[in-house]
């Protein structure tokens, strides 16, 4: 395989939450420009309490331009850090534990919804913190 094809396997992960427009108008050009010049095969999707959006519009986003995506737990678990103090999977606090693994359950679910969704592995992977 040579290098060039070894390139195009790779996915090309954009934290495009950080720069996307405010409405949803323009969040539809900005990932539509993204896919079609090929700036982005992946995404990093932010997770607080789900996704930002709602779950199928953002299917719809992603369907057949966006697959191998990373759904990021920061934006959540610092929120749930800020507020608890304790919060995390490794937390001395029993109840912090529990509320960490649920969660993590929580983006595995909304990985696993999303992917039905659009029919592809749009998620292949949750980063933890």
């Amino acid at each position: 395989m040579t290098r060039m094809n070894q390139e195009i396997l790779r996915p090309i992960v954009v934290g495009a939450y950080a720069a996307i427009p405010s409405d949803q108008k323009n969040q539809e050009m900005f990932y539509d420009l993204l896919a079609r010049h090929g700036k982005a095969t992946a995404l990093e999707i932010p997770f607080r309490d789900g996704f930002v959006d709602p779950i199928e519009w953002l299917a719809r986003q992603m369907k057949r331009r966006f697959t191998r995506s990373v759904i990021t737990l920061i934006p959540g678990t610092m929120e749930r850090v800020g507020a608890s103090g304790v919060f995390g999977l490794a937390s001395p606090d029993e109840n912090a534990r529990r509320a960490a693994m649920d969660y993590t359950r929580a983006a595995r679910q909304c990985a696993e919804e999303l992917n039905q969704l659009t029919g592809e592995k749009s998620v292949e992977v949750i980063h933890v913190h």
